[in-house]
């Protein structure tokens, strides 16, 4: 990572998922969320389902889950 740029992170590890840019973010938020990465609203976004459990249990919240038990705010 570059110093001075701007970064989208997961909430749990850290990890980076996008660059920030003024005009949005690359890759995009569709297409982050196409490749697995969770957004959750008002909070952010985590890298996978695994952060996603894990960060439920470490701020002891409860997401949004589809019926097959994936965090998804989105899921059509």
């Amino acid at each position: 990572m570059e110093t001075g740029k701007e970064y989208v992170k997961c909430h749990n590890c850290c990890k980076v998922i996008a660059e920030l840019f003024e005009e949005g973010m690359e890759p995009s938020a569709e297409d982050c969320y196409k490749s697995g990465n969770v957004p959750v609203p008002n909070m952010g976004w985590l890298c996978s389902q695994e952060c996603a459990n894990e960060f439920e249990k470490k701020i002891d919240v409860t997401f949004a889950r589809t019926k097959d038990g994936k965090v998804d705010y989105y899921a059509s």
